[in-house]
């Protein structure tokens, strides 16, 4: 329940930030790409980072929803569920929690150049 109302409000502050720094002069574009400020880069990154951490904690805590699932006959993790769902839901968020970091490291080189 909480994660899930983390999730949506990084999404809204990441679609509402997008929207003002375009309407600020943050984010312009023309016809040879796009041109953004260090401010926008900094926070539209960092957003991008805590929702891909996030989406990280959301996959390693739906493991857990396998063991009651009622996908088969019977409730519970099945064979299937075991050998191949567990073990995917357990690798998907070192993966996610990668992305991030990769994120953060990029912004934070944004931040120390002298642009």
């Amino acid at each position: 329940m909480a994660l899930g109302f983390l999730v949506t409000a990084l999404l809204l502050a990441g679609v509402a930030g997008l929207l003002m720094h375009y309407v600020y002069g943050g984010i312009r574009l023309h016809e040879r790409g796009i041109d953004s400020t260090r401010a926008a880069r900094v926070q539209l990154g960092s957003i991008a980072a805590a929702f891909l951490a996030l989406q990280a904690v959301n996959f390693w805590l739906d493991r857990y929803s396998t063991l009651t699932s009622n996908s088969g006959k019977w409730t519970g993790a099945l064979y299937t569920d075991v050998e191949a769902v567990i073990p995917t839901k357990g690798i998907l968020p070192s993966q996610r929690c990668w992305w991030p970091f990769s994120l953060w490291s990029r912004v934070s080189s944004v931040v120390g150049s002298s642009r």
